[in-house]
């Protein structure tokens, strides 16, 4: 019996899921012999549903923006007898759905669901977090988390740009050191440092050339500059990127958290490392779109 759970946790998202959740069914029904559904009152207590979903189901479903997928990746990265993570992108930019192919639309999730087509991904490891897409650590870096909810119901994500045009106006650069796996030391000075695993970050397709599934990571090194080094990302500048598959990034100052997936992660001094391929998602069989 092909079975799954899908999750819907109302601490998540901008937008009222619950008067979809039978047309969901109706359509996953066609693909699934059973299908529990579970609305935890917190992403807490939907990652300790996820992770006793490990060797019980077949797929685990979620809903939610990119917090819900980062609470599921955390329970099933690196897991054996984990099922196939299935994304519905209720995101306010949906970014980590992108790199899947599932667009912010409903039609969209379940098509990709439906076809059954899953592919292995890499993930990321911060100070012990997992992440799927992208780790931040200076400014920008907080936007995900401290745009206020009831900001983000009202205009969406237009409440991460009005935060990023304010942190653009504020100068403030971050020394950080790289180690790579060999022990080579490089430090720098620069408004703050990007990795990314994916395509797209903060609404835009920023590591065109980045794979999720080749063992490796993008890092970043954004050049101070005006508007605190956002021009490169714009296609305005160039930008330094390091392809790696393990780094240890000490930054100056060392008290502000990093970014994983738009949730707050550790503090200060982190090593990343990829784990290749270490979860399997439904994805669009000729990539994003």
């Amino acid at each position: 019996m092909i079975n799954c759970l899908l999750i819907y946790s109302k601490d998540a998202g901008h937008r009222d899921f619950s008067r979809k959740l039978d047309l969901v069914r109706r359509e996953l029904s066609m693909s699934f012999d059973r299908i529990d559904v579970e609305v935890p009152d917190s992403l807490y207590r939907a990652f300790d549903l996820e992770r006793k979903a490990i060797g019980r189901y077949h797929s685990l479903i979620v809903v939610g923006g990119d917090g819900s997928f980062n609470t599921a990746v955390n329970a099933l990265a690196c897991k054996e007898e984990a099922p196939v993570l299935g994304y519905i992108n209720e995101g306010t930019l949906g970014d980590v759905g992108k790199n899947f192919g599932v667009l912010p639309r409903l039609k969209s999730a379940l098509g990709v669901i439906s076809d059954g087509h899953y592919g292995y991904f890499d993930v990321g490891e911060c100070g012990g977090r997992y992440f799927a897409y992208m780790a931040a650590y200076g400014r920008y870096s907080d936007i995900a988390y401290a745009v206020p909810r009831r900001e983000k119901k009202a205009i969406g994500k237009f409440s991460y740009y009005k935060k990023a045009v304010n942190e653009a106006l504020s100068r403030k650069d971050i020394d950080i050191v790289l180690i790579d796996a060999e022990g080579k030391q490089r430090e720098f000075r620069l408004p703050f440092v990007l990795i990314l695993n994916g395509l797209n970050v903060g609404g835009f397709k920023v590591n065109k050339k980045g794979l999720m599934d080749d063992g490796l990571m993008e890092c970043y090194l954004t050049t101070s500059g005006p508007l605190n080094g956002l021009l490169p990302y714009l296609n305005i500048g160039d930008l330094e990127v390091i392809r790696f598959r393990q780094m240890t990034i000490k930054p100056w100052p060392d008290d502000m958290p990093w970014c994983l997936d738009g949730e707050i992660g550790p503090f200060g001094e982190s090593t990343i490392v990829c784990h290749n391929k270490a979860i399997r998602v439904y994805c669009r069989q000729n990539g994003p779109k």
